[in-house]
């Protein structure tokens, strides 16, 4: 018997799960995972994740990891059958375990995260919403993709974000640095891509948020600096309101 750290790289669909966290009485992915490595294993197994996401938060390439001991003879112990048995056990939920990875012990998800990917997902139309309805925040009015494009930007560097931080921020300080933000749009579907080592409790729907009410008001010509005066104020008010939690998703973690 050996014990061995074990990688998982999770996708889950959100909608269900009052989040990652295992809660007294709420169900969590957290609390669905490990109870199928606790059948598999037939033992009691905690999980570490990179990043805990709130509840309606979706994942297409979430990270954990977790140590179990492992018996090399059994040939059920390898990577490809512990994922087949761990997407057995979860089913009917809406959690599959994309891969499993043996690692060495030294990785850590979270304290091993070099680079974050999160996705906001809009749909800008006044039909409908059918096949993306728990999947994206619908904005009627039309947005100026360029305006919202350049506002999207100007969170690019190391800021004190304070005034973007949730109510329930428990985080030493405000400062965090945004690597890159990409956009996208494809006919009414416009993608936004943050990426960042970290980021502050609900930093990235209140940053959608404001970009939404910034790009909206026509009487803002200067973005950049009306931004600007956002971040000075430090103030949760002054920015804008925190975006729907089903339009964002965690999509992918580099690590060292």
């Amino acid at each position: 018997m050996i014990i061995q750290r074990i990688k998982l790289t999770i996708e889950y669909d959100g909608t269900n799960f009052y989040g990652w966290q295992k809660q007294e009485n709420y169900p969590s992915i957290q609390a669905e995972i490990e109870k199928a490595l606790e059948k598999f294993f037939q033992k009691k197994i905690d999980i570490f994740v990179a990043g805990r996401t709130d509840a309606g938060v979706h994942a297409r390439g979430q990270v954990a990891h977790f140590d179990a001991e492992l018996d090399k003879a059994n040939n059920s112990h390898t990577e490809y059958r512990i994922r087949s048995a761990l997407n057995s056990l979860l089913k009917p939920n809406l959690i599959s375990i994309l891969n499993v990875e043996f690692v060495n012990s030294d990785f850590h998800a979270r304290f091993s995260a070099k680079q974050k990917s999160y996705i906001y997902k809009i749909i800008n139309r006044y039909s409908p919403i059918t096949i993306d309805k728990n999947h994206c925040w619908q904005i009627f009015p039309k947005l100026n993709f360029e305006k919202l494009t350049d506002c999207a930007r100007c969170f690019i560097g190391n800021k004190d974000f304070l005034s973007f931080a949730g109510r329930d921020n428990q985080s030493h300080t405000t400062i965090r640095t945004i690597d890159d933000v990409k956009i996208s749009r494809y006919d009414d579907e416009i993608q936004l891509e943050f990426l960042g080592k970290s980021f502050l409790h609900n930093q990235i729907r209140i940053m959608v948020g404001t970009i939404k009410k910034l790009t909206l008001n026509e009487s803002v010509t200067n973005v950049e600096e009306k931004i600007n005066q956002i971040i000075d104020a430090k103030n949760r008010s002054s920015a804008g309101e925190t975006a729907p939690a089903k339009g964002l998703f965690l999509n992918k973690i580099l690590f060292y």
